[in-house]
């Protein structure tokens, strides 16, 4: 489904010191996280999916929408 380096997980990540995640797309190789989005129709999508849920989300219903920033 994916090639080698079109994806990420919390299993190849490196988290922040608080235990979140930054993910960087298109920001070069010198970028933590950094997932490539270069391909010839300019356009990607990317899609969140979370394994083994935390009490919070489980048990209270809590949802979190990635916070997406586009930085020039």
């Amino acid at each position: 489904m994916f090639d080698d380096i079109a994806h990420i997980s919390s299993n190849t990540a490196s988290p922040n010191a608080d235990g979140t995640y930054t993910v960087h797309f298109g920001c070069g190789e010198d970028a933590v996280n950094n997932v490539p989005i270069v391909n010839e129709t300019g356009v990607f999508n990317f899609v969140v999916r979370h394994y083994i849920p935390s009490e919070r989300v489980r048990d209270e219903g809590y949802r979190l929408a990635p916070l997406m920033l586009k930085v020039e």
